[in-house]
């Protein structure tokens, strides 16, 4: 089955490549995503629904679960390092609750192992013990306790059933013609009470489709109902669309610029700048502009970052450096005083004093007051190494960090830490530490398999013989490895 897919955002481009590649049907497209892949108009209804997350540090997925599930195969075996995260509620699940309690007008609901909240209208005479249906508040997905709704919505490829009689039209509909006929067609079929909203995919369908998904999800409606009857107590009684978030770290963005640059001329870290601000976005376009125009890439990368030094941090400012754990953690780091930026703006040094009290992670050297630390960050890194030092200047011994692709943004740094890092005695001696933390963030599928590798290349870059446990995990799935290479190889 081909999954039908609608991608709007700062990754589409590379996104809506990839997935092509991987066998979707790509549906909605903007008319330069058309031109870019020479994509045929298609307005069917979507299977997965992606768009940039409010950060744009990732991208925001809903839809079916299998095609939600094909999507996250194909990120965990191309962008080794993405986050995903699940919404432990469906999206538009239909749940037979019971009333707990009622505060500040707000119901809270008991749906079964937890609860959610829901909006109290004077008309509902809402009390606790009551038996209710609620549906989940799509509009506010992520959240720890779901909003929920009053009733319940059906949707349909092509229609919603809606519980008030009336027949609404999708704005984006814009076709009087096309609204006239939608409008006329919904006011014939609709009974019961009930009502629709035609989405944008239902224009130009034979009027006997759209009159067999209206009764299609009528029954569905009606089978909701029974079971929400028979139900003694909180559960959820029907689902159809699910929600999880793709955070995409340094080598994620990475990858997707490189397949973006299969279709349309794209500077080094296009991605990152993208996501970084407003203002760097329209820079990163004029950019790409002049290289649809042949100039040479080396010319407009050199005179972009020319362009953006006003906007981005420089020596003396202070920064932050984001140590976000894929656990969720996010360790602020700083604040950092910028010492000195390389001229391509692709390596800086920074200056932070320390203040906490204990030992040094890894060097196991009680802190003092008065030390300080020197990191140098090289951007598109897989490591970083910190020097401490005490007041006078003594050398105390480095912590090498090994995590994702090291990002530079407009304030900030950022990069997903990787657990397992390097100590450096004062003497030399290199100390592996947390070992077992990465295999951790494998063996739980945090990360795909492949950034093993990744680590491998850092430790023999850094000349210090990788861990055995990596090199038996490897082993272990070394055809999925070897898999994923071929793959990467041929798209």
């Amino acid at each position: 089955m081909a999954y039908k897919a609608r991608i709007r955002g700062i990754y589409a481009t590379a996104l809506t490549k990839l997935l092509v590649d991987h066998g979707f049907e790509i549906v909605q497209a903007s008319e330069v995503i058309k031109e870019r892949l020479s994509l045929e108009e298609e307005i069917e209804y979507y299977d997965i629904d992606i768009k940039d997350r409010d950060d744009r540090q990732g991208v925001k997925v809903k839809g079916i679960r299998d095609a939600l599930e094909e999507f996250q195969r194909i990120a965990r075996r191309k962008l080794f390092d993405c986050v995903i995260k699940w919404w432990k509620f469906p999206l538009d699940g239909v749940y037979v609750g019971k009333v707990l309690t009622i505060r500040n007008g707000i119901a809270y609901i008991d749906i079964g192992g937890t609860y959610g909240t829901l909006k109290v209208y004077e008309k509902l005479n809402l009390k606790p013990m009551d038996k209710v249906i609620v549906q989940v508040d799509k509009e506010h997905p992520g959240l720890p306790h779901p909003r929920l709704t009053y009733g319940v919505r059906v949707p349909g490829k092509y229609i919603v059933l809606i519980e008030r009689p009336v027949v609404k039209i999708s704005r984006k509909i814009h076709d009087e013609e096309a609204r006239r006929k939608l409008k006329e067609l919904g006011e014939k079929i609709v009974t019961d009470g009930l009502g629709i909203i035609w989405r944008s995919s239902a224009v130009n369908k034979p009027e006997e489709l759209l009159e067999r998904e209206y009764v299609e999800l009528k029954r569905i409606r009606d089978e909701i109902l029974r079971k929400a009857s028979e139900a003694d107590k909180p559960q959820l009684i029907w689902s159809k669309t699910y929600y999880f978030e793709a955070l995409l770290p340094g080598y994620s963005k990475m990858v997707l610029d490189e397949i973006r640059r299969q279709v349309t001329p794209t500077i080094p870290y296009h991605h990152m700048y993208k996501a970084s601000s407003r203002i760097i976005c329209q820079f990163v376009d004029m950019a790409e502009n002049l290289l649809k125009k042949g100039l040479e890439m080396d010319e407009v990368y050199s005179k972009f970052l020319e362009t953006i030094d006003k906007y981005c941090f420089n020596v003396d400012d202070t920064i932050t450096i984001y140590h976000i754990k894929y656990s969720g953690e996010v360790i602020k780091l700083g604040p950092a005083r910028v010492l000195d930026i390389s001229e391509k703006r692709d390596q800086v040094t920074v200056r932070r004093e320390i203040l906490g009290k204990g030992l040094y992670d890894g060097l196991n050297i009680e802190k003092k007051p008065g030390d300080y630390a020197i990191t140098t960050l090289k951007l598109g890194e897989w490591f970083y190494e910190t020097k401490y030092y005490r007041k006078n200047g003594e050398y105390i011994g480095s912590y090498i960090n090994i995590n994702t692709p090291v990002e530079f943004h407009v304030n900030s740094i950022r990069y997903f830490d990787l657990e397992i890092d390097i100590a450096k005695l004062g003497d030399g001696e290199a100390r592996i530490c947390d070992v077992d933390s990465f295999i951790k963030l494998i063996e739980n599928q945090k990360v795909g398999i492949g950034i093993a590798g990744k680590v491998v290349e850092v430790f023999e870059k850094l000349n210090v013989k990788p861990p055995n446990e990596i090199i038996l995990l490897l082993n272990k799935h070394k055809d999925t490895v070897e898999n994923i290479a071929s793959e990467n190889k041929t798209k």
